[in-house]
This record gives structure tokens, C-alpha cells and sequence, in this order.
């Protein structure tokens, strides 16, 4: 990918950040409600 200016990078670069952003809070979302779950026996 060519960019012509700073500002094409820095853009980006931070919809790249807000992405895996994203994701982490999802996936620790998940890993919390597994952790808390009801153990059904």
C-alpha cells in the first residue's frame, strides 16, 4: 500500500488499532463469561 501522505498513514494505522481493539474486548467479553459461568453438574 503507497501513501502519499502522513495523514493517509495515520489514518490507517488507527482504523487498524480500533480493529483489534475490537476484537480484545470481544474475546475478554467471552473469556469472562466463560470464567463466570454456572457450573450446571
Amino acid at each position: 500500500m503507497e501513501f502519499y501522505t502522513m495523514l493517509e498513514f495515520d489514518i490507517f494505522t488507527k482504523n487498524w488499532a480500533y480493529i483489534f481493539m475490537g476484537v480484545a474486548v470481544v474475546t475478554m467479553l467471552g473469556w469472562w463469561l466463560f470464567l463466570t459461568g454456572k457450573d450446571e453438574d
